[in-house]
């Protein structure tokens, strides 16, 4: 529920969102999807892989996590040129994005299953 809330910010202020911002909010929209996927695997009997979040995060630690992340990101990337922040925050979109489809395929969603 607290992740449905966050994403209809996110629908809010991606209207508000400038051009230059666009790759910013979308990274805020990848992180939200490998959280809620992450927490989806979890409920379904996954182990949390990454040591940041220890073995069974919740929510709110999260994104507590992923906000201290992205305000990193944003405070190294304020005072760049802007072809180079939106470089900085399309890896990161692209990055999260491959990080909750591996999350998907390893919860059984099989759209995403990967296997090797």
């Amino acid at each position: 529920m607290k992740l449905a809330a966050l994403l209809v910010i996110l629908v809010f202020t991606g209207g508000c969102a400038s051009s230059g911002s666009r790759w910013e909010i979308a990274a805020l929209g990848a992180a939200l999807a490998d959280i809620g996927s992450t927490g989806g695997g979890l409920a379904n009997g996954a182990r949390e892989a990454n040591p940041i979040y220890g073995q069974s995060p919740s929510a709110e630690k999260m994104l507590a996590i992923n906000l201290g992340v992205y305000t990193g990101v944003w405070s190294m990337t304020r005072n760049r040129d802007e072809v180079i922040q939106q470089r900085m925050w399309r890896n990161v979109t692209i990055l999260r994005l491959l990080v909750t489809g591996w999350n998907l395929s390893q919860s059984g969603c099989a759209c995403f299953k990967f296997t090797f």
